[in-house]
């Protein structure tokens, strides 16, 4: 049978020992703390001499003191469980840096010469085991870009987890980074045969999901959950590789291609969000929304996180067909799941541009936007076929069945003064479209002349071009038909002043932000490029979305180690 490092003894549940290294009726906390403290310095030792030997004494450290984290009520008892969660800490660390550590067979350490095998028992997540690949315990003390830092103490460790692949997940973000806090428990192993004692592990750490468990149930009492739902967010910030001017002058080399995918794999049942960023910008501007959103329970319960990511340089109306695109495949992949799981409520949750991307996800093209770039239509063109598809993907949709609901944050739907400034006429010069593209068009501009608008045959449009109040491709896009059923929401920014039009947010102007149609306009003192990172207006896109909820279901509650 396993047992106790010192004695041999057979081990119970955490508390609950029966050899005299576990028994606090028979020994002191305080002579226990010592021998968990001589555990931790022979393992430090051992580990700046770079020996794999110390992962085996920090475990030894951690069993010894999980008695430790049993009721914790006074600054002493708290004191002695931050041994414990040190001794973990340490285990967790440097069986992955000696190689003792596999997301599948657990932390391999040895138990009086012998090895043991210390399995991981994954509790509530939506990941599969094979992701558990990187185990990094939270630091205190963390320098943070977060308005807020959501954090509550109670029973493990909190842990951020990495995965370096997605397998054969299509549409889920690269390199997933989530939350989870670890629980090191101690195993009664009376009925294992001597036989498998050799191999099989007196303890054995399980895993929780902070987003969906707030209470474990140990040794028959209900502990709160430790946890650090912002930990994962702050990882990803650490590591940020901000690219966004270059990829601003450059779309067709951008280090981002556009892409829509999910934080999590498909959950079914939940509604989809679709976070969709503005100019100059990129994924990490929701940060602070998604640090929110995740934080709050009953969202979790009902709704999934999604992205859609793009090189902001490049015109809007390729970066909406791009999204129509990728909202169809996401449809092919799941099918008739998704429309089942969804009920049709899929919401777009657009800033800057992206409200005007997200527009033209909910609206029919019918011939409105191609009639303000052409005096012909696209067959009577003098090009090629391939061309004339390109143009036809581009310029005629249909809206998406699947959504029903548009939060617009700061959209400039009449445009921005700022766009046919200096400022925005010197960063629209500035982009650099592909050859191939601009060979196509001036093939277009030079095989049909005087048939295309001034804004189009002066060059191809970036998406400031396209921001210009007097865009005839802006303006048509706020005559297109909306569809039918669709909620509009508007958050708007109104603390600045713009110099010939009025309040703004310093950027677009109150009048160009609000959408008639609208059944909502939150109005925010905030400034145009924190509007989607305001904490009142997280509060709002929260609000909304929750709007169609029936129940909101409790956190799960779960007994510890089943």
């Amino acid at each position: 049978m396993l047992s106790c490092f010192g004695c041999r003894s057979n081990i119970s549940l955490l508390g609950q020992s029966r050899c005299q290294h576990f028994s606090v009726d028979e020994r002191s906390r305080q002579s226990i703390a010592s021998d968990v403290k001589h555990a931790l310095k022979v393992a430090e030792e051992l580990e700046n001499r770079q020996s794999s030997e110390c992962v085996d004494w920090y475990y030894r450290a951690a069993v010894e003191s999980s008695q430790f984290v049993s009721a914790v009520s006074t600054v002493e008892d708290r004191s002695f469980e931050s041994l414990h969660y040190e001794a973990l800490t340490k285990l967790i660390e440097t069986s992955q840096s000696f190689k003792r550590y596999d997301p599948i067979l657990g932390i391999c350490v040895h138990v009086e010469k012998t090895p043991v095998q210390i399995p991981i028992v994954c509790h509530n997540f939506v990941w599969q085991p094979i992701d558990f690949e990187i185990l990094r315990p939270v630091k205190k003390g963390r320098n943070h870009r977060l308005k807020s830092i959501h954090t509550s103490p109670g029973l493990g460790l909190p842990i951020v987890v990495m995965s370096c692949s997605v397998g054969q997940r299509p549409l889920l973000v690269n390199q997933p980074t989530f939350a989870a806090t670890a629980i090191l428990e101690t195993v009664n192993l009376a009925q294992v045969s001597v036989e498998k004692s050799s191999t099989q592990s007196c303890s054995a750490i399980h895993l929780y999901d902070p987003l969906r468990t707030g209470y474990v149930v140990q040794n028959g009492q209900v502990r709160a959950l430790a946890k650090d739902t912002s930990a994962p967010i702050l990882e990803r910030l650490s590591v940020e590789n901000s690219s966004i001017l270059a990829d601003f002058v450059s779309p067709a080399s951008a280090t981002k291609v556009s892409r829509l995918y999910m934080l999590e794999p498909y959950q079914p049942g939940k509604i989809p969000i679709v976070l969709i960023h503005g100019l100059l910008s990129d994924p990490f501007t929701w940060s602070d929304m998604i640090n929110e959103m995740q934080a709050n329970d009953a969202f979790v319960d009902q709704f999934q996180i999604w992205v859609f990511e793009y090189p902001t340089g490049q015109s809007f109306m390729e970066s909406a067909k791009t999204l129509r695109n990728q909202l169809s495949i996401a449809q092919q992949i799941y099918g008739e799941q998704l429309s089942s799981d969804c009920h049709g409520e899929m919401i777009l949750v657009g800033h800057s541009l992206g409200g005007l991307i997200a527009k033209l996800q909910v609206t029919h093209s019918d011939n409105n936007l191609w009639s303000a770039v052409s005096k012909l239509s696209v067959e009577e063109l003098n090009a090629s076929t391939s061309t004339k598809q390109i143009l036809h993907d581009s310029f005629f949709f249909e809206p998406s069945q699947k959504v029903s609901r548009v939060i617009y944050i700061g959209t400039p739907h009449r445009g921005s003064g700022l766009a046919n400034r200096f400022i925005g006429r010197v960063a629209s010069s500035l982009v650099e479209q592909p050859p191939a593209i601009n060979a196509l068009h001036e093939s277009l501009i030079r095989c049909n002349p005087a048939n295309f608008s001034k804004e189009v045959t002066r060059r191809l449009p970036t998406s400031i071009d396209l921001l210009e109040p007097t865009s005839p491709i802006l303006n048509a896009i706020q005559s297109l038909r909306l569809k039918e059923g669709l909620h509009q929401h508007s958050i708007i920014g109104d603390g600045r002043w713009t110099v010939g039009f009025g309040p703004s947010d310093g950027v677009v102007p109150v009048s160009s932000a609000q959408e008639p149609a609208s059944e909502s306009n939150y109005f925010v003192n905030e400034k145009h490029s924190d509007l989607n990172k305001d904490l009142d207006a997280i509060q709002e896109v929260i609000r909304i979305c929750k709007q169609s909820d029936q129940n909101r279901s409790p956190m799960n509650v779960v007994n510890a180690f089943d």
